[in-house]
């Protein structure tokens, strides 16, 4: 069954590097067309991905083009709640110089999916990110 899986995560990112050539294949897009097989087809999975990487909603794929501008913008706006939010916790992220980019990608661009996490809280995370955007 594995076998099967990682072929049919293949042709979705095949298909879709192939569909949007500007943005091509990007490492950490495999994790959220993977959520989507686990639970569906491989049709189904393409579009769903598809969805989330070209919807209104969602527009993942605004996060990986033009080096990454997207995931750049909601790094300030992250920056920005934390500053408003929980001064002490900023102060000292920017005390010791932790930049969002080196621990944000794996939040933004992967929606939680390779963080240690129970598969019970990644699905949940991955639920609010499909509802929400």
């Amino acid at each position: 069954k594995d076998g099967a899986i990682k072929s049919s995560l293949y042709r979705i990112l095949r298909a879709y590097s192939n569909s949007d050539p500007e943005l091509g294949y990007f490492q950490g897009i495999a994790f959220i067309a993977g959520i989507f097989l686990l639970y569906m087809d491989e049709k189904s999975a393409f579009q769903c991905f598809t969805s989330i990487m070209n919807g209104k909603r969602h527009k993942l794929r605004d996060f990986y083009i033009n080096g990454f501008q997207g995931l750049r913008e909601a790094n300030t706006i992250w920056d920005y709640i934390i500053k408003l939010k929980f001064k002490k916790i900023h102060k000292k992220i920017h005390d010791v110089c932790l930049e969002p980019m080196l621990y944000t990608p794996s939040w933004f661009l992967c929606a939680f999916m390779n963080v240690p996490f129970p598969p019970k809280l990644k699905l949940y995370i991955f639920d609010q990110f499909c509802y929400f955007g």
